[in-house]
């Protein structure tokens, strides 16, 4: 049976995890993917959609980490402190998911 370690080391391989996963992403985007070609009113390039959306990303998991710690920290009440943490590794993990998309404009849509 596997022993659940500290919820730091969770939040900790889930960064390591993270940061990792974004060292794997190419950076040798396509000016406008077909996507972003046939919307209307797009005027950012792959790249700097791509920038925009990695730095929202990180704002983003930052204020859910913050928020997450705040409430554990704050509440006594150790069912409260448990779904506080299984809320902050479920956002961590859906808005992951949501811009990992191949397509930028499709990730931007999804975050």
């Amino acid at each position: 049976m596997l022993r659940m370690r500290s919820p730091r080391h969770l939040i900790g391989a889930l960064l390591l995890l993270t940061i990792a996963t974004s060292a794997c992403v190419s950076t040798s985007a396509p000016s406008r993917t077909g996507l972003m070609t046939e919307a209307e009113n797009v005027t950012v390039d792959a790249r700097q959609l791509i920038m925009r959306i990695d730095e929202f990303t990180g704002l983003w998991l930052g204020a859910v980490e913050w928020r997450a710690d705040t409430i554990r920290t704050d509440s006594d009440d150790p069912e409260i402190r448990r779904q506080a943490l299984i809320w902050k590794i479920n956002a961590s993990s859906a808005m992951l998911r949501a811009t990992a998309h191949s397509d930028p404009l499709i990730s931007f849509i999804d975050a």
